[in-house]
């Protein structure tokens, strides 16, 4: 903001300097000449002033200039920087004469502002403006007054300011990526620089019409490098943003206060910023996040936040730190209920589920996707983050209250399952995802004790003959480009033990008594069950075989 008003003052000052020197009555041509001339001396670019060329002194200080271009920087792909239909600018003589600028009418109409940073990182709006001051170094009077910028910005004051029916391009050559703004119309008021300063319009961006409002409670002191009021607001079609709280004015300027961003859907505003969201689902609707914030470059942190997106609720903390050579991201979340089937692609039940209720029949390995599995993305973000939830769904199996520490460190990601509700029972889980390499690899451990084995088992394998307390551990570790290629290069090892339960539909006792009758009768079997102290097994996995030897029951 502070260099924006400086070249906005610049701009002013060696305007009302030529107009101030010139006689009323000098031909227009050689206004035109004198005008372009001393513009190309204060930014080192060539002027052209095709149009007419008005001006008059009293009872204010009028200037008006159409057809205004100013050339760009060698190298530069647009021939000119800026181009503007016309200029209109009324300075008022007598607060002038009093040491005050006050400008009473601004106004840049069809302007087109070509922005460029070249392939080395140069900027074009840096301009060379050795002519400039060896001109104020000579001696010459109107050098000395065009060089009172800065005594002017003293007691800046703004009337009718406004940019009508602009055009921004911003190119980024070192990137390769161009944005375009067009219909900018902007009004700006400042009484005075110890009174608000308000911005507001509107413009057009990637075909979508926005809303800009921007108050300064007290621009002098940002440009004291103090602290002020700000409130920012910009509204779209889909994006609304707001903000309310103090800036301090330095370099880079600094944020505190409270802000509230909401977007109808992720994927249309993703779509709309040139970043589509290729993700299976019906999902990344509705996203919402209000708290405070405070940005102190390179750190932006939210406290007190509030999240929603979709149907899952967060309250938290989160802190991103982009000084590194990724970003880092640290914080905590509470969630009351995640979902995870509509963000897993694989519909609301687990294969094995879909085989049917009671017949417990997996599908075979013919199943398993050969969809491309890509992790590369975790190289792009570092990560340190705590999250606990009341409840989470995962396919079918259904898990209580739960703790998770989650950290990404160079493409590597670590999801430590700390504390783990399930099916009345309690245990722990570690899940390792290592994208840093060529192929993608994953690691899992677990360890659970307490479970009820049969609403366990319904849910996780559509298996709801077995009652009874259960316990497994398990540590299998895989690789892969695909969900069969990780399978098949399955290795590990687990046990598996049920107390105290039932083999529901079948009574074995009751079969060696009366072997004759025992298959005879559908409807008693479907009544019968064999009681159990104790069932247990150990197994082994080898390239995505699983083979028991020592399966027993007491």
């Amino acid at each position: 903001m502070k260099k924006v008003l400086i070249g906005l003052v610049a701009l002013v000052a060696v305007t009302v300097v030529v107009v101030l020197v010139l006689p009323s009555l000098v031909p227009k041509d050689t206004l035109r000449a004198q005008i372009e001339s001393r513009i190309e001396a204060a930014t080192g670019r060539e002027v052209s002033i095709k149009g007419d060329v008005g001006v008059s002194i009293i009872p204010s200080v009028e200037l008006t200039l159409e057809q205004v271009t100013i050339a760009n920087a060698p190298g530069a792909s647009a021939t000119n920087m800026i181009e503007l239909g016309a200029l209109r600018l009324k300075v008022g003589l007598f607060p002038l004469l009093g040491g005050e600028l006050v400008v009473d009418e601004f106004v840049l109409d069809r302007p087109i502002i070509q922005l460029e940073v070249d392939s080395q990182g140069k900027p074009n709006w840096e301009f060379d403006t050795t002519k400039s001051a060896n001109a104020a170094q000579s001696g010459d009077g109107d050098g000395d007054s065009s060089g009172g910028g800065a005594g002017f910005l003293n007691e800046l004051r703004l009337g009718d300011v406004a940019i009508v029916d602009g055009t921004v391009v911003y190119a980024d050559k070192q990137a390769g990526t161009e944005q375009r703004l067009d219909d900018v119309n902007l009004r700006l008021s400042l009484p005075d620089l110890d009174r608000p300063f308000n911005a507001d319009g509107g413009l057009t961006w990637n075909g979508e019409a926005m809303t800009l409002v921007l108050d300064i409670a007290r621009p002098r002191a940002l440009l004291d490098n103090q602290k002020t009021g700000l409130k920012v607001s910009v509204d779209t079609k889909h994006l609304a943003l707001s903000f309310d709280g103090e800036a301090t004015g330095g370099t880079p300027m600094r944020l505190e206060g409270k802000t509230d961003l909401k977007t109808p859907s992720v994927r249309n505003l993703a779509a709309w910023a040139g970043s589509p969201i290729d993700m299976p689902g019906d999902t990344l609707g509705p996203f919402s996040v209000a708290g405070t914030v405070k940005v102190a470059q390179p750190v932006v942190a939210f406290t007190g936040a509030e999240i929603a997106i979709d149907a899952i609720r967060a309250t938290g903390n989160i802190e991103v730190n982009t000084g590194g050579a990724v970003p880092r991201i640290t914080g905590n979340l509470d969630v009351a209920a995640l979902d995870t089937n509509p963000y897993l692609g694989g519909g609301e039940k687990s294969a094995a589920a879909d085989g049917g209720g009671g017949g417990g029949q997996a599908q075979g390995s013919g199943d398993w996707s050969d969809d491309p599995i890509d992790l590369s993305a975790l190289k792009s973000v570092n990560a340190d983050f705590t999250l606990r939830v009341e409840s989470i769904l995962v396919q079918s199996i259904r898990i209580g209250q739960s703790a998770l520490r989650l950290t990404v460190e160079g493409g590597l990601m670590t999801a430590d399952l700390t504390e783990l509700a399930l099916y009345e029972g309690q245990g722990k889980a570690k899940i390792v995802a290592n994208g840093s390499g060529s192929v993608p690899a994953v690691v899992l451990d677990v360890d659970l004790s307490g479970m009820q084995a049969e609403p366990l088992l319904t849910d996780a394998a559509g298996l709801d003959r077995i009652s009874g307390t259960a316990r497994s551990s398990m540590s299998v570790r895989g690789s892969g480009r695909s969900q069969r290629e990780i399978v098949g290069n399955l290795n590990g090892n687990g046990a598996l033990a049920f107390t105290d339960g039932a083999i529901k539909g079948i009574n074995l006792g009751a079969m060696l008594r009366n072997v004759g009758s025992a298959f005879l009768d559908a409807s008693a079997r479907e009544q019968q069950k064999t009681d159990f102290t104790e069932i247990t097994g150990t197994f082994t996995i080898t390239n995505g075989i699983l083979k028991n030897d020592d399966l027993q029951m007491l």
